[in-house]
């Protein structure tokens, strides 16, 4: 059984750095959905960071840095940012981040396998 739970805004900024130290370098993919459209961004490709920034509107964005085959550092921004939710496997593992904007996208961070961090320190 997966479960998933909604981050509280006050608590976003804490938890995407938290997420970014425990899982940096992990394969990950990323993808976007639409309006029934779906694209891929990015596709095992190393994590780098997570960032929550501030728009000069007052909003939220945020910005995923993953890195290319050539290790150069790849970043991918999601605007307007509304709702953050974090999807655990049945072992408590972070499985995935799902991002919904204001506009309806929806933008999926997802592990390429899930694993505790303590399973796999030292591998990575």
């Amino acid at each position: 059984m997966n479960n998933s739970r909604i981050l509280a805004e006050k608590d976003w900024i804490s938890s995407l750095d938290e997420f970014s130290r425990k899982h940096k370098k992990w394969l990950v993919n990323l993808e976007t959905e639409r309006n029934n459209f779906h694209e891929t961004l990015g596709l095992s490709l190393p994590l780098d960071k997570i960032q929550l920034c501030s728009s000069p509107e007052g909003k939220y964005e945020v910005q995923i840095m993953l890195r290319n085959a050539r290790k150069a550092q790849t970043n991918y921004k999601i605007k307007n940012i509304k709702k953050l939710e974090i999807e655990k496997d049945m072992v408590g593992a972070d499985k995935a981040l799902h991002f919904t904007s204001e506009d309806g996208t929806k933008t999926t961070l997802k592990f390429q396998s899930t694993a505790l961090p303590e399973t796999v320190d030292g591998l990575i």
